[in-house]
């Protein structure tokens, strides 16, 4: 009984080698990407609100009158989402390193998928404050369909792909081994959308004014959703 006992482990590490390099037989190791283009549908604009004046609570008071001006007219429209960003107050100095005044500024962030709608907000906000910078995105929400959509076309193009590696190899199927997802965004602006953000940066209130009343169609870009497949599958 002792000598059958002790014979068991033995047995059992013998059996453990063959058993574990049995799952290494004929794996295949590949890669299947899918990408999908996805339009921009939200129009970004960045404003900022600056002051001079004598005293450092003068310009500041200046500055606060004019972003709640502008919060006020971008939250009175539903179709627009606005929240304040940073503020900074900075003495501007003489040669002898005397305060002359200061300057108090403030930016704000405006987004919208209705782009003539944001368009216009800009034009009349011009008195009030600057636009800094204009870009597009996409929403988190067609974002996520576009994502789970490329992923779809990824896995189906690694089944056709395992499936016929397996009848090439001389095999009737395959077990998936091991399976990995990764997506990355690319994002691609249109040559229309930067020239149009320039214009915005530069142009005068007048200009914009006539823009957003002509009801402009902005050519926003787009986004370029990208799915990877790496699978190791064992032909069996």
């Amino acid at each position: 009984m002792k000598k059958n006992l002790a014979l068991l482990p033995l047995a059992a590490a013998l059996a453990l080698p063959a058993a574990a390099e049995e799952l290494h037989y004929n794996l295949v190791e590949f890669h299947e990407s899918a990408s999908v283009r996805v339009p921009h549908d939200t129009m970004h604009i960045v404003l900022e609100v600056s002051e001079t004046a004598p005293s450092r609570e003068a310009a500041a008071n200046k500055v606060t009158a004019r972003v709640n001006a502008v919060l006020a007219r971008a939250r009175a429209k539903s179709s627009l989402k606005a929240e304040s960003g940073r503020r900074y107050t900075e003495a501007n100095r003489d040669d002898k390193n005397r305060i002359r005044n200061w300057t108090d500024s403030a930016t704000i962030f405006v987004e919208s998928r209705d782009f003539a709608a944001l368009s216009k907000f800009a034009a009349d906000s011009q008195k009030e404050a600057s636009i800094q910078n204009l870009y597009f995105s996409v929403s988190p929400e067609k974002r996520a369909k576009a994502v789970e959509e490329a992923g779809d076309i990824a896995l189906k193009s690694f089944a056709r792909r395992a499936q016929s590696l397996s009848r090439s190899l001389g095999f009737s199927g395959y077990k998936i081994v091991r399976l990995n997802l990764r997506h990355s965004f690319n994002n691609i602006e249109s040559a229309d959308a930067v020239m149009r953000a320039r214009a915005y940066a530069a142009a005068p209130a007048l200009s914009l004014k006539a823009k957003a009343a002509a009801d402009m169609q902005v050519q926003s870009g787009e986004e370029e959703v990208n799915q990877t497949v790496s699978a190791t599958v064992q032909m069996q």
